[in-house]
């Protein structure tokens, strides 16, 4: 059962279903909503990821061994990921904490946007870059996503909420290959 919280505390005017660990993890066990990332157009995400702020994972049917072969395509943008590093860590010994199915997981305030950062680069945060690294466009790319709406999550909470459902994901369903430490 949930419990409802009304609010009034530090200018947090509103009623709340209350938070608590069983209920955020319920949540992110909801079927998340594919997209086929298309690398040839600019505008994929257009009608089809939501500018909100919510949960997002990329799976590809790219092999191992093609992501460890994907070496960075330019230092300009040099927080971009260097997919072939990331992807090399992985070895048997420790293969039961890695999925190397959904390779990328992460949480954003925008979705759309965070879509489009980890198929294009941007030049001031860590993305896949995917379209730069030619090889890898031969691959099936997918971004799929969950929108945090329905959990009622006063604004002040917001990140924190995301934050720590990132890493409630990644203990229930492993650590992505392409992740950081």
């Amino acid at each position: 059962m949930v419990r409802i919280i009304k609010s009034t505390q530090r200018g947090i005017t509103g009623t709340f279903a209350e938070l608590t660990i069983d209920r955020i993890r319920e949540h992110l066990r909801k079927p998340f909503t594919p997209v086929q990332v298309d690398f040839s157009d600019d505008n994929w995400t257009r009608g089809k990821v939501p500018s909100v702020p919510g949960w997002y994972y990329l799976t590809t049917d790219a092999p191992l061994t093609a992501l460890v072969d994907a070496k960075l395509w330019t230092q300009e943008f040099s927080r971009n990921t260097q997919i072939d590093i990331r992807a090399a860590r992985f070895c048997e010994v420790s293969a039961a904490i890695w999925n190397k199915e959904i390779v990328y997981n992460g949480f954003h305030k925008n979705l759309k946007g965070r879509a489009k950062e980890h198929t294009f680069g941007h030049q001031l945060t860590g993305t896949l870059a995917l379209h730069r690294y030619d090889a890898l466009k031969e691959y099936n790319w997918k971004f799929s996503f969950l929108t945090m709406d329905d959990l009622s999550v006063p604004p002040a909470s917001r990140d924190m909420v995301l934050r720590f459902g990132e890493l409630l994901w990644r203990a229930d369903n492993r650590w992505p290959l392409l992740c950081m430490e």
